[in-house]
C-alpha cells in the first residue's frame, strides 16, 4: 500500500516537473522569436586604440536589433580580422542582449621608403598601410628591396633579407632606451647595417650577430664620447673582432 502511494506521489512530481519544463522551454521560445528581448541593443567594443568604434562595427557585420542567437560570431570574427591593423579578436554574447567584442591590434612599428610613399610594418613584418607620408615618431629603415607588398600580408624582401633580425634589432635598442636615440637604420650591401642616431654618430653595425653585444659596446662608447664632448664620427664593428670609434674627418 505505501508502495503504490509513494509510485502516485512520484509520479504527480514527475509530471508537476515536466509540465513546468514545458512551460519554461515555451517561455524561452517565444521570448527568443516572437519578442525583441533576445535583440541586440549594445555593443561594446574593448582594446581599440587605432580603429574606432564604427570602424570595428562596421567591419564585423553585425546589427543593433538582430537576435542574439542569429549572430555569427565566427564570421564577424573573420571579418573584423580582415582589417591590418587587427591581430586577435574575441566576441561575447552577455545575456540578454549584450555583444562585446575584444580587440588586440597591431602596432605600427617601423617604416621603410617604397617609390614615393612609406609601408608602415608591425613587429611582425606584416604590412599595416601605404601613405605618402612618414610618421617622425617611427623609425625609418633605408636600402630594403621589396618583392611583394600586399597590406595585411608579411612583407617580402629581395637579396635574401632577414627582415625579422631587422625587427629584433629595433626590440632590442628599445630594450635599452638605444630607439630614441636612433634616427634611422640603414643597410649597405644587402646585409651590413648602419644606425644613425640624432647626436650625428654613426654605428657600423655590420652583420646581424651577436646583436647583445654589440649593442652593450655602442652604449659604452657613446656614454665615453659624451663625456669627451665627440658628437662626430663612426663606431666600427665591421673592422674586426673589437669595436673601434673613428672620428669625422679622419
Amino acid at each position: 500500500m505505501a508502495n503504490n502511494i509513494e509510485r502516485k506521489v512520484r509520479k504527480k512530481k514527475i509530471g508537476l516537473i515536466t509540465i513546468l519544463l514545458i512551460f519554461l522551454t515555451s517561455t524561452f521560445i517565444i521570448l527568443s522569436t516572437k519578442t525583441d528581448f533576445f535583440n541586440v541593443s549594445e555593443i561594446i567594443v574593448q582594446g581599440n586604440n587605432v580603429l574606432d568604434y564604427e570602424k570595428v562595427i562596421l567591419a564585423s557585420g553585425l546589427n543593433y536589433g538582430e537576435n542574439i542567437f542569429k549572430i555569427r560570431t565566427k564570421e564577424a570574427k573573420e571579418n573584423i580580422l580582415s582589417h591590418p591593423y587587427v591581430k586577435s579578436v574575441n566576441i561575447k554574447r552577455v545575456f540578454p542582449n549584450k555583444l562585446v567584442i575584444t580587440i588586440e591590434e597591431r602596432k605600427e612599428t617601423l617604416i621603410i621608403p617604397y617609390l614615393e610613399s612609406y609601408i608602415y610594418l608591425d613587429d611582425e613584418g606584416y604590412v599595416l598601410n601605404l601613405l605618402a607620408y612618414k610618421k617622425e615618431e617611427l623609425l625609418e629603415v633605408e636600402g630594403i628591396n621589396i618583392n611583394s607588398i600586399s597590406i595585411g600580408k608579411k612583407l617580402l624582401l629581395e637579396d635574401d633579407v632577414n627582415l625579422e633580425k631587422i625587427i629584433d634589432l629595433i626590440k632590442d635598442c628599445k630594450k635599452i632606451d638605444l630607439y630614441r636615440e636612433i634616427k634611422k637604420v640603414k643597410l649597405d650591401n644587402k646585409s651590413n647595417v648602419v644606425i644613425y642616431l640624432k647626436s650625428g654618430i654613426k654605428v657600423a653595425f655590420g652583420h646581424l650577430n651577436n646583436v647583445k653585444y654589440k649593442l652593450s659596446f655602442t652604449i659604452k662608447i657613446l656614454d665615453d664620447l659624451k663625456h669627451k664632448g665627440i658628437s662626430k664620427g663612426t663606431i666600427h664593428f665591421d673592422k674586426g673582432d673589437s669595436p673601434i670609434f673613428i672620428p669625422e674627418g679622419n
